[in-house]
């Protein structure tokens, strides 16, 4: 639960190294944002070394995002689902994709 809304968020990067880094975990990650609450969320590792300097971090530096926009944010309500924020995705590739993988 999170923040007592009975609600999880899970993030799908889209990353290779992210994905890799996941996928060789062999357990579950818990992760927040790479920036500081209220602070855009970052592009580059510079970005987050900006935010963090000052703090015991690690940065893997994967490069530059694709996108530079927020995670898409969608919450499944009975049997419907519904985006209450858009990022890079369009709504209908997010349609297409919910149709094709049943």
């Amino acid at each position: 639960m999170s923040a007592g809304t009975g609600s999880i968020g899970i993030r799908i990067p889209n990353n290779p190294v992210a994905l890799e880094l996941l996928e060789n975990a062999d357990l579950p990650v818990a992760a927040p944002s790479a920036n500081l609450f209220t602070h855009i969320s970052p592009t580059s590792p510079a970005h987050v070394f900006n935010d963090f300097y000052d703090q015991k971090v690690h940065i893997i530096d994967a490069g530059r995002c694709e996108n530079g926009i927020e995670s898409t944010v969608i919450k499944p309500i009975g049997n419907e689902l519904h985006i209450l924020r858009l990022g890079s995705l369009a709504r209908d590739t997010i349609l297409k994709k919910l149709i094709s993988s049943d």
